[in-house]
C-alpha cells in the first residue's frame, strides 16, 4: 500500500502520559471517525496494556530493526532518554471517510513536520495533579512515573504551542470524546453523526 503523501491531511493527538489521549483515541477509532497508523516502539508493555492496542505496537529490539530495514518508519527516535526505541510509522491512506490519525508526544512534532505537511495537531491535558494520579496507578516503577512527570509543564506549554485545538479533560470522558470528534468534524469536513 502507497503511503500518504506529506501533503495530505492528517490528525496528531499530542498530550503528555496520563492526560487522556490514548482513552480519546481509542472511541474515535472504535467509532470509525479515524484511522490510527499505531506507533511502534521497544517499550514494554505496562500492565493491563494489551501487546497490540489500536495506539501501539511493542515489538522486541530485533523486530524494530527488521520493520525499520523494510521501510515501515519514515524516522525512528530514543524518546526523553528513556531506553527504548520509537518508529514514526510511514501512514497510510484511511479507510472511507476516517482521519488518519498518528499519537505523539509534543517534542516529537518537529520530526513529524519534516514527513508530513498538513498536519493538524490537537492535544489533550489535564492538571498536574490528576495526571500524576493515573500515573501512579499506573506505574509500580517510581523511577518511570519521576521521568514521565518530570518535564509535565514543559511539554503541556510546547503542546499548545504546536497544537490548532487543545482539550482539557476536566470532564467525562464521553464529553471530552464528542468535543474532539466535533472538531475533527469541523476541521476535515466530515459529516457529523
Amino acid at each position: 500500500m502507497t503511503p500518504l503523501t506529506r501533503r495530505e491531511p492528517l490528525l496528531v493527538v499530542i498530550g503528555p502520559s496520563g492526560a487522556g489521549k490514548s482513552t480519546v483515541v481509542r472511541a474515535l477509532a472504535r467509532a470509525g471517525v479515524v484511522d490510527v497508523n499505531p506507533s511502534w516502539t521497544t517499550r514494554p508493555p505496562r500492565p493491563g496494556e494489551p501487546a497490540r492496542c489500536v495506539e501501539h505496537r511493542f515489538v522486541t529490539d530485533p523486530e524494530f530493526d527488521a520493520l525499520d530495514r523494510r521501510g515501515l518508519f519514515v524516522e525512528t527516535i530514543r524518546p526523553f532518554g528513556l531506553p527504548y526505541r520509537y518508529g514514526l510509522p510511514a501512514v497510510r491512506p484511511p479507510r472511507a471517510a476516517a482521519v488518519p490519525l498518528l499519537m505523539l508526544r509534543a517534542p516529537h512534532i518537529p520530526v513529524l513536520r519534516r514527513h508530513y505537511d498538513r498536519a493538524s495537531v490537537y492535544q489533550v491535558e489535564d492538571t498536574r495533579d490528576r495526571v500524576a494520579a493515573r500515573l501512579a496507578a499506573r506505574h509500580r516503577d517510581p523511577a518511570e512515573h519521576g521521568t514521565r512527570l518530570r518535564d509535565y509543564e514543559v511539554e503541556v506549554a510546547l503542546g499548545r504551542k504546536e497544537a490548532r485545538r487543545v482539550f482539557v479533560n476536566d470532564r467525562d470522558i464521553a464529553a471530552l470524546v464528542a468535543a474532539v470528534r466535533d472538531a475533527i468534524a469541523a476541521d476535515f469536513g466530515l459529516v457529523a453523526e
